[in-house]
């Protein structure tokens, strides 16, 4: 008994109970420049992230790094959202609908050169 105690206090600290999602993109759309000029073309959809509420982060699925961090969470037409804007680029999903958005805004265009490839991803996240 004494170590069955012994272990639960022990492994206690490490049981997270945070908010976690796996979120899976659906569709994804942008622009390329191809041919000296810029076309709108379908993206790969095959990104996963996970959500930590807790650590404010986003991941992709399986990385260590976080792609966003210090996100903050409120509410809005009474919905909790998850928000995370980085110098570049933009993730927001809610734990209420289970949906997500992230956005590319690549300022290439503005800028004159051709690099980059704005584009915008949703899908649908479930609890982790």
């Amino acid at each position: 008994m004494r170590y069955l105690i012994f272990v639960l206090i022990t492994l206690l600290p490490s049981l997270s109970f945070a908010e976690q999602f796996l979120c899976i993109a659906e569709k994804a759309s942008g622009f390329r420049h191809e041919g000296g000029e810029w076309i709108e073309k379908p993206f790969n959809t095959n990104e996963k992230y996970l959500v930590n509420f807790e650590k404010r982060t986003v991941n992709r699925f399986g990385e260590s790094s976080a792609i966003h961090s210090n996100c903050t969470q409120y509410r809005d037409h009474g919905k909790k959202l998850f928000d995370c804007t980085e110098d570049f680029g933009f993730f927001i999903m809610s734990s209420e609908t289970m949906k997500y958005m992230i956005t590319l805004p690549w300022i290439d265009y503005v800028l004159d050169e051709t690099g980059g490839t704005p584009h915008i991803e949703l899908g649908t996240c479930t609890k982790f």
